[in-house]
This record gives C-alpha cells, structure tokens and sequence, in this order.
C-alpha cells in the first residue's frame, strides 16, 4: 500500500470536520517514532519475573529450613531419617495429651511421619507434612492408650510402631 499524506485541504477538511469517516480511515497517517527496545524489555522484563517465581516456587517445596527452627522439648519423641530408614522402630509418646514429634531429616529427599491406628496404615490418625532436610516439629493431637503404626508416606518402608501409654 502506498503512504499517502493529507494534502493542506484534506487536513482542513478534516479539522473542521467537513470530512467524511471512510475519507479519514483511508489516509495514511505517519507512524509516531517508536521507543528503542520495547518489546525486547517486556520480554526480558517478564522472563526474569517468571524466573523468580519459579525459584521462589521451588525453593518453598524444597521443605528446607527457613529462618529460625522451631523450638521443642528436648524430652519430645525424637526420630531421625537417614539413609531411606528411620533410626527406631518404636516409639513410646504419652496418652491422652498432645505431644511434639520431632522428626530430624538427614537426607536430601523430603520425608514425613504419619501415624495410623491399623498395622495396615488405612485409617490415618495423624498426617504430618513433608520435611525437606532438617529438623520438624509436628503436633500431634492427644491419642488414646494403645498401639498405633507410624510410617513415611513417600517410603512405605520407613514404618515403625507407636505405643501411647
């Protein structure tokens, strides 16, 4: 398509309005002089957003330690995940009062403590969220006297028993 310009009637036309509406979308008009980069900034601009986020995004499920650890009792049922395996296989905690659950990850892959009232871990009395490596303090709600099965939800393996007494 060829550039076309107003002429100086055509602009007076169209200042006054004598012009008509398919006259006006027919003229050319010249381009206003564009800013240097804007859509390479906008692209590089998102992309480093996009960027954080994601890094912001993995880094929380990670499960790593983030600021200060929690406190606990050091008298609080303590086990240790290493090496695909934990530490004990039995655990004593008190009856009919809460109690902290101090689980300490030693290895890279994130692990958890859940805690069922069936050798067959089918009905869940305590689901503890994962733990990247380093120390979480779970809060388990009071259980009653008994025997209760405890394992990694993400390494089956990694089971033990509870007595609560």
């Amino acid at each position: 398509m060829i550039r076309r310009t107003p002429t100086e009637r055509q602009s007076r036309a169209l200042r006054h309005g004598s012009f008509g509406a398919q006259a006006r979308r027919d003229i050319d008009y010249p381009m206003p002089p564009m800013r240097p980069f804007p859509v390479i900034a906008r692209r590089a601009s998102r992309r480093l957003a996009a960027g954080a986020v994601l890094a912001l995004a993995v880094a929380g499920c990670a499960g790593g330690p983030a600021g200060t650890p929690e406190s606990f009792d050091p008298n609080s049922p303590q086990i240790t995940a290493q090496s695909q395996k934990f530490d004990k296989t039995e655990l004593d905690v008190p009856a009919n009062q809460g109690f902290a659950l101090v689980l300490f990850n030693k290895d890279s892959t994130s692990h958890n403590v859940s805690i069922y009232s069936d050798a067959g871990h089918n009905q869940r009395v305590f689901g503890g969220s994962l733990a990247g490596n380093g120390t979480k303090v779970y809060h388990v709600q009071a259980l009653a006297p008994g025997t209760y099965y405890f394992q990694c939800d993400v390494h089956p393996d990694m089971k033990g028993t509870l007595v609560a007494s």
